[in-house]
């Protein structure tokens, strides 16, 4: 393949860096970090092997040691694929720090001048969904794995997303991990991943069991699940009002505990603005948390895991020695007997 450097045109193999073809050719471009010894492994963060590159439709810097060749582009080529690449992007802003609204605002118009955003082309919204099952209904997904380990997720499905919804499961899952890992990790010593939490799967919430077993396939895996969390559930019988208050208090904090730095607070934030939540969905959840009654939590761990209504995803990976007693899940015939939740991403 062949590449222009400095308006040159250049033979180069696939897969060698643009740092790389210019020391074969001797093109100097200045290094520090860079060691042949290294291989591709440099880091390129010393940043002064740095080239001309078009960025967003304007010229660029990136690091020669990490840039890949590409054969026959040149700038003229660049520069007119990037109004297409502009229109296929979905520009999402967040500014967080010590910076006022003016300087917040400021600093996006930069962005989206830099960056102009156009309306998505037709096929570029992507529309997450979600299946909702049926009430009653277990849906197994079971396949094989070329490893010594077996593993099952199991996901007890909810309903659509709500805030009482969402702060019980956040309940739940304060109250079921440590006695969960302990029994199944501790205790019986099922495999080395034994975890359990709440989940949102686009807009559909729910509760997730995970274990890894060297030792124990899928399907007994499940029975031990099923078995903790029926003798868990039962067990609520006997939780005080006290007791129930003093999880609900200690949630309360969790919800009301600040970022440690800005790193934490930006991640939380971006985290809102990816899953389409409030910024102060935090404090939502926490109102919502304290109208919930120990008999509506009661309802909704029997509803997830004992009723006859449960709605179960099991995904099970069978590894060597083990094998499937049940045929892998046909998605095509899904789409003719399940409602779907949807949410649109641009």
């Amino acid at each position: 393949m062949k590449i222009i450097i400095d308006d040159k045109e250049i033979a180069c193999k696939p897969g060698q860096t643009v740092l790389e073809v210019a020391l074969e050719n001797n093109i100097d471009i200045p290094t520090m970090c860079y060691n042949q010894l290294f291989g591709k492994h440099h880091s390129g963060t010393c940043r002064v092997c740095l080239v001309e590159v078009l960025v967003g439709g304007k010229i660029g810097m990136e690091p020669a040691c990490n840039l890949a060749v590409a054969e026959g582009l040149t700038l003229s080529d660049l520069q007119a694929f990037a109004p297409r690449l502009l229109g296929a992007m979905k520009l999402q802003i967040l500014t967080t720090g010590n910076l006022t609204q003016n300087e917040a605002a400021a600093l996006r118009q930069t962005l989206v001048a830099g960056l102009p955003p156009q309306a998505p082309q037709p096929g570029v919204v992507t529309l997450e969904r979600a299946m909702l099952l049926t009430p009653g209904e277990t849906l197994t997904h079971s396949f094989k794995v070329k490893d010594a380990n077996s593993a099952i997720y199991l996901y007890y499905q909810a309903g659509p997303r709500s805030l009482v919804q969402e702060a019980g499961l956040d309940l739940l899952n304060l109250m079921l991990e440590k006695p969960f890992y302990h029994q199944l990790r501790t205790t019986e010593q099922l495999g080395y991943m034994v975890w359990c939490g709440n989940a949102d799967l686009h807009g559909v919430q729910g509760f997730v069991f995970l274990i890894q077993s060297s030792g124990h396939g899928p399907a007994y895996l499940k029975t031990r699940i099923q078995a903790f969390t029926a003798q868990w559930v039962k067990g609520l019988a006997g939780l005080s009002p006290t007791e129930f208050q003093e999880y609900k208090t200690a949630l309360t904090n969790q919800y009301a505990e600040p970022p440690g730095n800005l790193r934490e607070e930006t991640a939380r934030y971006w985290r809102f603005l990816e899953q389409q939540r409030a910024f102060n969905h935090l404090a939502l959840k926490s109102e919502a948390l304290q109208g919930l009654t120990q008999a509506q939590f009661a309802a909704l761990a029997e509803g997830l895991f004992l009723s006859k209504d449960s709605r179960v995803l099991s995904s099970e990976a069978w590894g060597n020695g083990n094998q499937p007693s049940l045929p892998p899940l046909l998605a095509a015939s899904l789409h003719q007997r399940h409602e779907f939740v949807n949410r649109e991403t641009p």
